[in-house]
């Protein structure tokens, strides 16, 4: 199931939304949607400059690295790519 219709009915509107969509993990924003997930990353990092949005990402995911265990680069590497999958999928 990737999309639902949430019907409004007061309101006389339908409303279309996807659940349970994700970009890719290795794209900076799949990394960035669950590094939020997890609470990593705060919210409202999309409506950031491009440059900030970097940062904050990195950051979190030098966070996220950190409660791993793992080296702390703020890069996704192989091992932080799975830690991250195996974290999201819980």
């Amino acid at each position: 199931l990737e999309h639902v219709t949430l019907v409004l009915p007061a309101r006389d509107r339908r409303v279309h939304v996807r659940v349970g969509h994700l970009d890719p993990l290795e794209t900076p924003s799949g990394l960035a949607q669950r590094l939020e997930n997890l609470g990593f990353l705060s919210p409202g990092w999309q409506g950031l400059p491009e440059d900030a949005r970097e940062t904050r990402v990195r950051s979190a995911l030098r966070r996220f690295q950190t409660s791993r265990s793992l080296p702390s680069t703020g890069a996704l590497d192989d091992a932080s790519r799975r830690a991250l999958g195996d974290a999201h999928r819980g």
